[in-house]
């Protein structure tokens, strides 16, 4: 698992800094056909062909835009006549420069908000990728510590002891197989425990049939519901059930700690 994360960094490391990578603000080296291009970075037209990047401008006042590197000065030179006069030495470069074609100007985006924007998005996913594993791990490591802890307070408290030690259980009361409290006496869960409602009232009563009540309930759900009251011909009174949360409580670690107590 340690090996994969490793990984996993490595290759979005080597992602981010390619992305980073001066080659990927740097402008293209083609040219168009008058030998030069524009710097993206700077929007400026400059030249090349075969040379630095320069600029062409009139370099001897005859109103001709001239290349730096193919300029022949002809000042203090003797013309010779007309003829010689009018043509350039031998040795002077006969390149023409045309004129650029003038840019399409528009919005002008710099090149690190783009790639600050592009940067976001993958800083989110590479913070997920890593973090996310990693937190899994933590959070599983602090459920563990947890778990054992409660498992040695529970060995504590529990072991060697009965049920009837831990929770204080009325006389003559236990708990069923359905986990509600039963006593003895007639009625489903016991004279102490069963109850009785209509179908649709909201009304608890204590004898069989009072307001047509015929369902029967126990004593712990019906002080759960918080909708019924008692009736006023019966006047029946709950009896104290918070025992059976304490009683489910101790079973409940008892069962997942695998602790034996006596009377479970």
């Amino acid at each position: 698992m340690v090996i994969n994360l490793k990984k996993r960094f490595l290759a979005f490391v080597f992602a981010f800094v390619l992305l980073l990578s001066p080659a990927v603000l740097a402008h293209s080296g083609k040219t168009d056909a008058n030998g030069g291009h524009y710097d993206r970075s700077t929007g400026e037209y400059h030249y090349h062909h075969g040379y630095p990047a320069h600029q062409h401008y009139d370099m001897n006042g005859d109103g001709v835009v001239d290349c730096p590197y193919n300029f022949d000065d002809q000042t203090g030179r003797n013309s010779g006549g007309s003829s010689s006069g009018s043509k350039k030495s031998s040795g002077q470069s006969t390149y023409v420069t045309p004129t650029p074609t003038p840019k399409k100007k528009g919005i002008a985006v710099p090149p690190m908000l783009v790639l600050g924007i592009c940067a976001i998005p993958i800083g989110a996913t590479v913070l997920i990728v890593i973090c996310a594993p990693i937190y899994a791990l933590v959070d599983r490591a602090v459920k563990k510590r947890q778990e054992k802890k409660e498992k040695a307070e529970c060995a504590a408290l529990y072991t060697g002891k009965a049920i009837t030690d831990l929770v204080d259980i009325p006389p003559g009361s236990s708990i069923g197989v359905d986990g509600l409290p039963h006593s003895g006496g007639g009625g489903k869960w016991g004279a102490l425990y069963t109850f009785y409602v209509t179908e649709t009232g909201k009304t608890y009563h204590r004898k069989y049939g009072c307001s047509h009540a015929r369902l029967a309930r126990n004593a712990y759900n019906i002080r759960a519901d918080t909708r019924l009251r008692p009736c006023r011909r019966c006047k029946p009174e709950l009896p104290d059930t918070e025992w059976v949360a304490r009683y489910q409580e101790v079973k409940r670690n008892a069962d997942r700690f695998g602790i034996h107590v006596d009377g479970l």
